[in-house]
Parts: C-alpha cells; structure tokens; sequence
C-alpha cells in the first residue's frame, strides 16, 4: 500500500504542460459544509502522443503497455479543489484535490461527460499533490499522469482526493483506512467538484449523470468504501473498480501478527493506528502498540515532511522488522517461529517496531476469536464475531466483508502481490460477496493471470459480459507478465518483488477502464 510510484508511468508517458491559467477564489454559501471552499491555481496541460510515440520506441515496457492504453484524446485541464470534509474523529476538516477535464474538439472531449472518482495510493509525504501536474518532482506527479492518460484523455471527468492530512488539509493524521471518514470524504469532494464544474465558464464538459468509482491501493480499499457511503445514501454508482485494496483488514492483521509480514508493514502500521486512535477518541492507546525505540511521537511522524529514506536513516521507523524474533519469551509466539524464509525480513533480535506483549495479546484474542478467512478460510469468510482485542474491533469495524454491492462491481489486483496479499483481501472479500443473496454483479480479476493463476472470475454478469471482459483483460495480464519477467531477468528477484505492487496499477487502471467502458462510459 505504499504510495504506488508507478514510475513504469514516467516510461509510458510524455506530457507537454501549457502556461497555467490565473487563479481564482470561491466562496462557499455561509453556513454550509461538505463542500466547494475555494479554487487554486488552475493548471491546463496536454499529453503530447508524438512525446509518447518517441518514448515507446526506445522503453520496452512502455511499448507494450502504450497500444493497450490508447492515444490520448483530449487535452487535460485540472482544476486544484479546496472543500470542506470531516477528520477520523467525526469533526470538521478541510482538505484538497483534483479536478481534471478533457479538453479539445473531438466530440468525446466535449458536452456531457462520466466522471471518474479515483482514490490515490498509500503516500508518506504530506505534499503529496494529485492535481500537481506540471511538477515532475511532486510525490504524486505519477499518479497524476496516470489519471490523465487512462482517464481524462480519453473523455472522463477525473475527481480526486489529496485526502485529510495531506497537501493544504488543516489535519496532522490521516484517517488512514477509516473507511466511515474515506467514504464520506469522496462524497465530500465529489460535491466540491461537481459545485466547481457547475462555476467554470466555458468549460466545454458538463456532468452527465454516469459515475464510475476506483482507486488503488490504500485507494482500492477507499473505493469500496465510496460504494458503500453511496449505496447507503440511495444513489449507488454507475460501477465500481476497486484495485489491489486491503477491504479484509481483519484477516489481513490477523495474518501479519500470525507472521507474514508484508513489504511495507512498519510503514502501514503507524498510519493505521494513528488514524485508529483519533477513531476511538484514545480508547486505542498507540503508547501501548509501540517498542520503546519508536514509540515517541509516532502517533503524529506520518504523514510526514520528510521523505521516507530520511525517517529510515533518522531511526524514526525500521525498515522492515515489524516484531521481535524469537526466543520472545512467550511459547506460543516462540512456536510460530522461525517464519518462513519469505517473512523474516519482519523479525529482529531488537529494534523492532511492535511490542512484544501488545502482539501476544493480539494472537490471544485471535486464537480465541478466529476471523472466518484466517488462517483457515471458513464457509463464512467473515471478521470474527466478537473480537475483544482494542485493534482487532477497530479492524472489524472497518473491515468492508459485510458490504453487499448495488453497483457492479470489478476488483482487480494480482496473487503475488507482497505488500498487498490477494488471499486474504481480494479473495475473501469476493466469497463474502458470492455469499449474498442481494449481491450485485460482481468479478475478481487476477491481473498476473499471465503466470498461470486464477485469471478472471465472475458472479452474476452475463455470458456476454464475460467474453467482452475476459478479452480485455487477456492481453493485459500478459502485458504485465512479460514486463515482470523483464524486471527478473534485467534487475532480479528483490526488484521484481519490491516494484511488484505499483507496476500492477496501470493494468488494473486499463481493466477498469474497459470495465467502465462496457457499462456505458466512455
């Protein structure tokens, strides 16, 4: 989950970026809230195909993924939006993002549009900007791109969250997977949006009704998230297209305290419990989470200023040792023990992050309480009933299994993936949808199909749905087969795992994309 760098982006594409347009000020209507507070610093840009063509002819990885990505279309305007939303703990905060606009005379660029409400990846740096897209040196300038090429280049309107405690927000902590706050913040931007867009003169698009919702990653989870705070509301989405999101985070916690230890864990962790503890108004005490060498001040270290090298370097965060390896102490813990060769990376004899009491106290209440997906999945791959551990209910209670979709719906990711383990996200939270009745039509793509694995399931759509998609995504899951085994064969084994999750997330943008493009949109 951390921020997706898809530099496989900066190979895939060239941007020419025109002068930007003077900035100007709105004003929301006194008294109102969860809306449209002010506009900065509007941005027009283009994406340049002969920028694009040149750069495929000498990046093989770009001239693979280009003609499954399409010419650009439109040229793209991008809007900076400043509304008002809610922080983790329910009360009033301000935050900022995206709005992105095709531009130009061909008829998809112009009159009533879909919209795309895209959620961002997990990101440590409190810049990170998505409507940053004539700074290459911006943390989120590759997602940025991304969004624009897949998206708003070829006729969407793109609405984007920076989200609470990033860019211009009034907030330190990011409710980092809250998904009651995540779901209501991308209502809360998509009303700014839609408020703007009703304000631009001469915008040339317009809103045409249809709304597809996704996102990767920390996004992913948000997307889903977003679908639920929509259904809830009675208006539920055109469709969704969650990709590679932890939507089971009980089981998803419950394997890491088990030992399998993801990439990134001792990145995710602080984030989560920071967020948690604001959730729980201090019921969860990160005092009790933390080993003495980090438990100083990492309530409020991310996000953060600095650059995730820079934390490492400073001993505010190990890298990878999440929990202390053994001898610990404690038997059962001992007895899990040596993990698997996979996993060690996340133990250590000392300076690990998490205290050792705090995860047998963990294991206790999830020996006691087991979650129906892990470590054995059940007939009800649910969270468990009655957790009684303070972080195990935080994750039931944001865990998204018990969500029953109204919008069709395409989760895509990949069953390698090591920051974001497919077996026990994607895969439970798509038997958990199969398990209800009232259940939408639903699919579950396993975008590195290309290496033999479980390709493309579906629940509920038609045969013809079936055919039209499984073609789409065919050559992108072999597109992403043939650029992972070039990164084996060029950089290695721990490259190739280490760029993993982010390289998936173009292809699962396209596999949306065509998703979308089969519902209507387009």
């Amino acid at each position: 989950m951390l921020s997706p760098g898809l530099r496989i982006i900066s190979l895939i594409l060239a941007v020419a970026l025109l002068d930007g347009c003077p900035s100007h000020e709105l004003t929301a209507q006194s008294g109102s809230s969860h809306t449209l507070l002010d506009v900065l610093s509007p941005q027009v840009a283009q994406l340049d195909l002969a920028g694009l063509t040149r750069l495929s002819a000498t990046q093989p990885q770009s001239a693979a993924l280009a003609p499954l990505a399409g010419a650009p279309l439109c040229g793209v305007r991008v809007e900076k939006l400043h509304y008002a939303t809610v922080a983790a703990d329910g009360s009033a905060a301000t935050a900022s993002g995206a709005l992105m606009l095709p531009t130009g005379q061909a008829s998809v660029c112009q009159g009533a549009r879909p919209i795309v409400l895209y959620a961002h990846g997990t990101s440590t740096e409190r810049s990170y900007d998505i409507a940053a897209l004539n700074d290459p040196q911006q943390p989120a300038y590759d997602e940025s791109l991304m969004l624009a090429a897949l998206f708003a280049s070829q006729g969407y309107i793109v609405v984007a969250p920076n989200y609470v405690g990033y860019d211009s927000s009034d907030q330190s902590v990011h409710p980092y997977l809250v998904a009651q706050q995540q779901g209501q913040e991308m209502l809360d931007v998509l009303t700014a949006a839609r408020e703007d867009l009703r304000r631009i003169e001469n915008a040339g698009v317009s809103d045409r009704g249809q709304l597809f919702v996704t996102g990767y990653s920390e996004g992913g989870y948000v997307a889903m998230a977003t679908l639920r705070a929509l259904d809830a509301r009675g208006t539920p989405a055109t469709a969704g297209a969650p990709m590679s999101g932890p939507y089971a985070l009980e089981a998803f916690s419950d394997a890491m305290f088990f030992g399998q230890v993801t990439l990134g864990a001792t990145v995710y962790t602080p984030l989560i419990t920071s967020a948690y503890e604001a959730m729980t108004h201090g019921a969860l005490q990160t005092s009790t989470i933390f080993s003495a060498s980090y438990a100083a001040g990492i309530d409020h270290l991310l996000p953060s200023q600095q650059s995730l090298s820079a934390l490492f370097a400073a001993g505010s965060l190990p890298q990878t040792a999440l929990f202390q390896a053994s001898p610990t102490g404690y038997a059962q813990l001992d007895a899990l023990s040596p993990p698997s060769p996979l996993y060690a990376f996340g133990f250590a004899a000392q300076n690990y992050l998490i205290r050792t009491d705090f995860r047998a106290a963990y294991l206790s209440d999830a020996w006691a309480h087991p979650d129906g997906a892990f470590p054995q999945t059940s007939a009800a791959p649910y969270p468990a009933q009655a957790p009684q551990h303070p972080l195990r209910q935080a994750f039931k209670l944001n865990d998204l299994r018990t969500y029953v979709n109204r919008a069709p719906l395409l989760m895509c990711g990949g069953h390698g993936d090591p920051e974001v383990p497919f077996a026990v996200n994607a895969e439970p939270m798509y038997a958990s949808l199969n398990l209800a009745a009232q259940a939408a039509p639903h699919a579950l793509l396993d975008i590195d199909a290309g290496a033999g694995s479980l390709g493309l399931q579906m629940h509920g759509f038609s045969a013809a749905t079936w055919s039209s998609l499984q073609s789409a995504s065919q050559p992108l899951a072999q597109a992403y087969a043939d650029a992972q085994q070039q990164l084996l064969s060029q950089q290695g084994a721990v490259a190739a795992i280490e760029a993993y999750h982010s390289a998936a997330a173009p292809y699962c943008a396209l596999a949306a994309r065509a998703f979308f493009q089969l519902l209507g949109g387009g």
